[in-house]
């Protein structure tokens, strides 16, 4: 959860660029991710996960920190998004007006998980958004030309050993 937040607003402020996204406000948000990330696997953020009548994570009690954390990465980006928008011209204008389309499948999508987790009774359709958000960036990415494939690879590549540096460690010390 909190590094997928991280990496997320990083793709984002590579994206918009450092103009639209303070450096301040990226190292507000990597040290509020990088706190948060112990917290993680105990309780605190989920008690338990029930599978019966429905798959549903029960909140612990820091679970509202995890919620704010999540939904202001996910509507700062998309008003990052925007305001770069306003600005750009031609093939970027198109290219960050389809990046804000998908971006809005992903809000939705993070909106509906946080309801349908501190409420049973919110129907558990923010899969779907999911699918489509996941499914549009590639393409989009492709699409308009926006990354070279070779540097997709190597970003990716890098994030992930970075996330199972990090992650791994973590794991074995909570579950020790």
């Amino acid at each position: 959860g909190f590094l997928l937040i991280g990496v997320f607003f990083r793709f984002c402020w590579e994206f918009v660029g450092p103009s639209f996204v303070s450096s301040f406000v990226l190292r507000l948000h990597s040290l509020i991710t990088i706190a948060l990330l112990p917290l993680v696997f105990t309780p605190l953020i989920v008690k338990d996960i029930v599978v019966r009548p429905r798959f549903m994570e029960v909140p612990g009690p820091f679970y509202w920190v995890f919620a704010i954390h999540f939904l202001s990465t996910m509507f700062y980006s998309l008003f990052s998004l925007r305001r770069q928008w306003l600005v750009a011209e031609g093939d970027q204008r198109n290219r960050i007006k389809y990046m804000f389309f998908a971006f809005v499948f992903a809000a939705l999508a993070g909106t509906l998980y946080v309801l349908s987790t501190f409420s049973p009774k919110v129907p558990q359709i923010y899969y779907f958004f999911e699918i489509v958000y996941v499914s549009l960036v590639p393409v989009i990415i492709l699409r308009s030309r926006m990354m070279d494939i070779n540097l997709a690879l190597r970003y990716t590549l890098v994030y992930l050993v970075m996330g199972f540096s990090l992650g791994l460690p973590l794991a074995g010390l909570v579950w020790m």
